[in-house]
């Protein structure tokens, strides 16, 4: 999270410059340390994406739901909504 933001404040036209040059510094810093380069910040940042969505958890498949369910879900929609109409 610490990346995005120091990454964010360095493109920042609204940041002063040095506020721009101090994020630059420590951008080029961790790049370093990684050995990486800034031509790598692509790369960087769709593993970061991708790292991210497989830590997400999985999203519920809904092809098996039955109509009974179905037909529960909407009769508790519709009796909170006539609750709320009274």
């Amino acid at each position: 999270m610490a990346k995005k933001k120091i990454s964010a404040l360095a493109l920042y036209t609204a940041a002063t410059q040095g506020e721009r040059a101090a994020a630059e510094q420590k951008m080029d810093a961790w790049l370093k340390r990684h050995g990486k380069t800034r031509a790598d910040i692509a790369a960087i940042l769709v593993q970061a994406a991708a790292d991210e969505a497989a830590s997400q958890p999985p999203h519920r498949d809904l092809t098996h739901v039955t109509r009974r369910q179905i037909h529960s879900i909407v009769q508790r929609l519709l009796r909170s909504a006539w609750s709320r109409a009274s």
